[in-house]
């Protein structure tokens, strides 16, 4: 049985917003958060420059606006306490989410005259596949779609 055919609370792909908007999830790109990080470890400078990188990449994917759900940082790597005392570059380390998403939705249009509305979401879980964890499913609910999605015609 394909999504479009469940109720929003039976499906992965589903959500139904705050405004009572039911949003699709119709395409998702994921991929290792620190991929290509070579040397170092993640810290606020490094992050903000791979949040900006993966933010214009994310608006090149889909030609959508994107929206990022702000993620939670973590003081270590793998378990708690595993990188105390350690300091990089002056800063101490920051971890993001292991993995970083990016999910284009689809939705009913916005304004009159169109055939429905999009938007790339950007945000970061700890394991791949669709947003399963409570928390970054209560933020896509929580998403103003009349204020940052973009109307368009097929």
């Amino acid at each position: 049985m394909s999504s479009e055919h469940l109720r929003p609370e039976d499906s992965p792909t589903q959500f139904v917003l705050r405004s009572g908007r039911v949003v699709r999830l119709e395409a998702l790109h994921q991929e290792w958060t620190y991929r290509g990080l070579i040397e170092g470890i993640p810290i606020p400078k490094i992050n903000e420059f791979r949040l900006a990188a993966r933010r214009e990449w994310a608006a090149r994917l889909w030609n959508a606006p994107v929206h990022l759900i702000p993620p939670k940082y973590r003081d270590y790597a793998q378990t708690p306490g595993d990188h105390t005392g350690v300091v990089f570059m002056g800063q101490k380390p920051q971890f993001l989410p292991d993995v970083t998403c990016y999910g284009l939705f689809r939705s009913k249009p916005v304004a009159p005259g169109f055939d429905s509305s999009c938007l790339t979401l950007f945000w970061f879980q700890e394991t791949f596949g669709p947003p399963l964890e409570a928390e970054i499913k209560q933020a896509i609910c929580e998403i103003d779609w009349e204020s940052v999605a973009q109307d368009f015609e097929i």
